[in-house]
């Protein structure tokens, strides 16, 4: 399972691990999905299953977010 955040904030994965998939989610504590930080809104962050990620994606970028940095555009 993989937790993913889409740069532009909205549009996310609807598969499985996704917020609509009660089936999974179901199983989890409400404990456990707090700790994940789980969402049921479209926020841009989104979960996803290993082999799904790997059937859908073919280029990834990673870069570390740092929410307390002051970010200036000209």
């Amino acid at each position: 399972m993989l937790k993913i955040r889409n740069p532009w904030g909205e549009k996310e994965w609807t598969g499985g691990g996704s917020d609509k998939d009660t089936a999974f989610w179901n199983k989890i504590s409400n404990t456990d999905k707090k700790i994940l930080g789980l969402t049921e809104k479209n926020d841009g962050l989104f979960f996803m299953f290993w082999e799904d990620f790997l059937e859908f994606f073919q280029i990834i970028n990673i870069c570390k977010v740092n929410d307390n940095a002051n970010y200036y555009y000209e």
